[in-house]
């Protein structure tokens, strides 16, 4: 009889362990639900500043955004000297979705803290207004896509080390995406993977690069690629 009554003790206890766990939220990441919209200046604008930025933000227990660091920055012409607006644009960036607000994560039926990544489109990208864009057909007859370049380049100049990221030690592969002209020529460029202390010596680097034009059906015609460099620390 003992052994009867502890079997259907052991019996109930089982299902109530199973109904708790079924009872359990599920873990659920951080969710945006506030977020205003972030615009530059016309005069940035203007300037050709452009494209996507990706944002790292740490989002607290309560949803509250508590720091935030820009780990892509935009595209940017490569003639004039831009530089020092576009960092000036990515801590304004950084300082602004301080204000978004998102649903807490939540672990084991607990909020938790946690990092999300964002991308805001800033410049003529976010008006979906580009001459290139505007039209599929525009931008297939304009615009070739030509993969990796590097094998390409008539010249391609090495990207100077920054003294920051040896001291960090910071290696590795960086990415810049081009926009190259009918002479061959990059008119533009952005970074979009790789350590952050290597992205602007990368992105100075393929400004240099020099290409052949290239034909399409005889005529000369943009072409957008990536050029990769490697860092050794």
């Amino acid at each position: 009889m003992i052994k009867k009554y502890s079997s259907l003790a052991v019996f109930f206890f089982v299902l109530s362990f199973c109904a708790a766990a079924q009872d359990k939220p599920a873990d659920t990441p951080a969710k945006l639900i506030s977020a205003p919209a972030f615009q530059i200046s016309a005069e940035d604008e203007a300037a050709g500043i452009d494209g996507s930025m990706k944002i790292a933000l740490d989002v607290n227990k309560l949803g509250d955004v508590t720091n935030a660091v820009v780990y892509v920055g935009p595209a940017w012409p490569c003639t004039g000297q831009l530089e020092s607006r576009v960092v000036s644009i990515m801590r304004d960036a950084e300082k602004f979705v301080r204000a978004y607000k998102f649903s807490a994560a939540i672990k084991d039926g607990k909020p938790v803290t946690t990092r999300v990544g964002i991308k805001l489109t800033i410049g003529r990208a976010a008006h979906n207004d580009s001459p290139l864009a505007a039209d599929p057909k525009v931008l297939k007859a304009k615009l070739v896509t030509g993969g990796v370049l590097n094998g390409k380049a008539l010249s391609l100049p090495r990207p100077a080390y920054p003294m920051e990221a040896k001291q960090a030690h910071a290696g590795g592969a960086v990415s810049v995406q081009v926009l190259i002209d009918e002479e061959g020529k990059i008119i533009s460029a952005q970074s979009i993977e790789g350590s952050p202390l290597l992205q602007f010596a990368a992105r100075a680097a393929a400004c240099g690069a020099k290409f052949s034009p290239t034909l399409l059906q005889g005529n000369p015609v943009k072409v957008s690629g990536i050029i990769t460099y490697n860092f050794v620390p």
